[in-house]
């Protein structure tokens, strides 16, 4: 089983101010998980509802945590 074990950060989704994909969802279109762990900080739980929406949106067979 591969596992993608990340904090979310502040470019994530995607980089402020434009459509261009952040950290996580530029992995995620470079290499295949069968599991998403998303780590976050308290400043950080904006981006992560963000994230977790888009990844449902673009791979909806991913595990996420």
């Amino acid at each position: 089983m591969k596992i993608l074990l990340t904090f979310v950060g502040f470019r994530d989704p995607y980089v402020l101010g434009s459509m261009q994909p952040g950290p996580i969802l530029s992995l995620l279109t470079l290499r295949e998980f069968d599991r998403a762990v998303l780590l976050a900080t308290p400043q950080t739980k904006n981006n992560l509802e963000q994230t977790v929406r888009e990844i449902r949106a673009k791979k909806p067979s991913l595990q996420i945590e």
